[in-house]
């Protein structure tokens, strides 16, 4: 009886020291997991591979910083990015499953590049690109209300 009270103690010791450690990874590695989610949502969202350097999360100030983030051309256009920005700073007011609403966006260093062919221009195609993506994924899912306060690009 003492011997399995002894192994059960060290099991729940070992168990409590697992949560222990992955917690700290988490907090540690919160940006990093932030930034592949990000990536992964934007590029099925956009239909379009959506890279970002880092992304650097402060829970206490509540701001995200994404830095260098790059959004592909849709297919059969030249150049390997329709749009890019050194920087977004982020500021959350409040954050629900309902509503998103966002103090404010700068936006630092960005680029539009508009590439226009016979048949359209890639800002169109990665538009429509979006809004097809947008109406398969729709059916079943709630709507998110989003209010950004205020944003400045640059």
């Amino acid at each position: 009886m003492a011997l399995a009270k002894n192994i059960f103690g060290g099991l729940i010791s070992v168990v409590v020291l697992l949560i222990i450690a992955a917690g700290i990874f988490l907090y540690f590695n919160f940006g990093g997991i932030a930034k592949t989610l990000t990536e992964r949502i934007a590029t099925n969202a956009l239909g379009v591979k959506v890279n970002i350097s880092t992304m650097d999360i402060s829970l206490e100030k509540r701001t995200v910083v994404v830095n260098n983030l790059r959004i592909a051309n849709p297919p059969g256009y030249d150049g390997a990015h329709a749009m890019t920005a050194e920087k977004i700073i982020i500021g959350l007011n409040t954050a629900s499953k309902q509503m998103i609403d966002f103090n404010d966006i700068n936006v630092v260093g960005s680029v539009v590049n508009l590439e226009v062919t016979p048949n359209g221009t890639n800002l169109t195609d990665l538009k429509e690109l979006a809004m097809q993506k947008k109406q398969k994924e729709a059916v079943g899912s709630e709507a998110i209300r989003v209010i950004v306060r205020k944003m400045g690009i640059g």
